[in-house]
């Protein structure tokens, strides 16, 4: 049994042959046998420690040393290891940080390390001249025409991303109902409302009715309809060779996990607009209970006008205009900037229509009619159908798998591809949504449809 000991004074142990002594200095630790150790803790002349850090030694010798460059090396590497006894650890390989980067020779920072370590000793000293900063008489690596070129640069472990899919919108988490199932669907039995007049639907068709004592009371009859969700499956699949698996300085299985699970939400998003509901989640773009609000007699291709904007924010239910949002393509909001109105009665006839994200709005997105303008790429291009949409998506309702399967489940095989050396890794998703409302609901007083969904339809000849 052995056991680290620090001392704490000078002493020197003598052997049975005659002359042959063993020095220990004062400060340093040593690894000794456990009998001796106690024997000279109970003298006084040491105490009992943790075993040494060896991170934390190089650590302080790497900042110590290019702290002291300006020293010379002998006096720079004696004060980095001024207490640290020799043959005391063994360095580690370490990655290189980017503050080491440049090597000057070095194969890695333990190379490095194991020469500031000899060059350090108390007896004995061994300085590589890798060490001395020296400026170069010939070819060298300092200067890209000089050599430089020839030097293969270090490769990172880490992968940049460069899209935006961090930042994007759940629309599908914004569904007022949200459903789950450990089946594959879900059916459920919903009031139908198309008028707000009595006897069209209103509260399920059940009415109320002014009576006086003793007047007979008039039934009601409720009627139902069927709001059907059946999960629909989104899948992802990539195959890595065997070779990329071994010798990647990157964990193949988890970029792929992480590819696959944004490929696979951006989907979901993008089904919330244009999914056409057949093997797929609905979209309020095709659904039955959109209103499509059309363009003014004769206006340009391509144009925002005001009557537009005005148009689209009455089709909405007044109930639902405080939680409603726009949502356009980047190419609209731009031009919403140069909307304006007229306003007859004063003096000054144009007034801006839109107000831009900071400043009077004071909000990171635009406004329109006092609701943020949000831009996304799931709206088509400037005057295409849908290109700015007024929405409030909890109107819709959304199923997902809960239990086995539910989120997004991976899976990896070797056998597929086994006779090419590829692993294969396969992904896959189950959701749906639709829709809450199954056509507009007319108002109480007028003939005026309304609905959680409007769209601006197409300004294209």
């Amino acid at each position: 049994m052995k056991m680290w000991v620090k001392f704490s004074q000078d002493y020197v142990s003598k052997g049975k042959i005659e002359g042959e002594e063993t020095s220990f200095k004062k400060g340093n630790v040593y690894e000794i046998d456990e009998i001796i150790a106690k024997s000279l803790i109970d003298l006084g002349l040491s105490e009992r420690t943790d075993e040494p850090k060896i991170d934390n030694i190089i650590e302080k010798t790497r900042n110590e040393y290019f702290q002291g460059m300006q020293d010379t090396v002998e006096e720079s590497v004696i004060k980095a290891f001024k207490g640290i006894g020799e043959g005391t650890m063994t360095i580690p390989a370490v990655a290189v940080d980017h503050e080491l980067e440049k090597m000057h020779g070095f194969e890695s920072e333990a190379h490095f390390s194991e020469a500031v370590v000899k060059a350090g000793r108390e007896t004995n000293p061994v300085v590589d001249e890798r060490l001395l900063q020296k400026a170069p008489s010939g070819q060298n690596t300092l200067d890209d025409a000089e050599g430089g070129f020839l030097i293969p640069e270090t490769i990172s472990n880490r992968i940049l991303i460069q899209n935006r899919d961090a930042e994007e919108i759940d629309f599908f988490g914004m569904a007022g109902d949200k459903q789950t199932t450990s089946g594959n669907n879900m059916r459920v039995k919903r009031r139908t409302e198309t008028s707000r007049k009595d006897g069209f639907g209103r509260h399920g068709d059940m009415v109320s009715y002014w009576k006086g004592e003793a007047d007979q009371f008039e039934k009601s009859v409720i009627t139902w309809d069927e709001h059907t969700l059946e999960l629909h499956k989104l899948t992802a699949l990539a195959y890595v060779t065997d070779e990329q698996m071994e010798d990647s300085f990157v964990n193949m299985g988890s970029q792929f996990t992480t590819l696959a699970r944004q490929a696979i939400f951006w989907k979901r998003n993008q089904a919330m607009f244009t999914g056409t509901g057949a093997g797929m989640p609905l979209g309020f773009h095709n659904a039955p209970a959109t209103i499509l609000v059309l363009e003014k007699s004769g206006q340009a291709n391509g144009t925002i006008l005001h009557e537009n904007i005005v148009n689209m924010y009455h089709a909405m239910l007044p109930e639902m205009r405080g939680s409603a949002v726009w949502y356009a393509h980047d190419n609209v909001i731009k031009l919403l900037q140069y909307v304006n109105f007229n306003d007859e009665a004063t003096s000054n006839a144009i007034h801006p229509v839109y107000l831009p994200p900071g400043g009077i709005s004071n909000s990171p997105y635009g406004s329109l009619m006092g609701r943020p303008v949000v831009p996304t790429e799931f709206c088509p291009d400037l005057g295409s159908s849908g290109d700015i949409n007024f929405v409030n998506f909890a109107s819709y309702s959304t199923l997902v798998k809960q239990g086995r399967g539910a989120g997004v489940s991976r899976a990896s095989s070797i056998h597929v591809r086994f006779l090419f050396g590829e692993t294969a890794f396969r992904f896959h998703y189950r959701c749906d949504a639709r829709p809450l409302w199954k056509g507009p609901i007319e108002d109480l007083n007028g003939t005026t449809k309304r609905s959680p969904f409007v769209m601006l339809e197409e300004r294209v000849s």
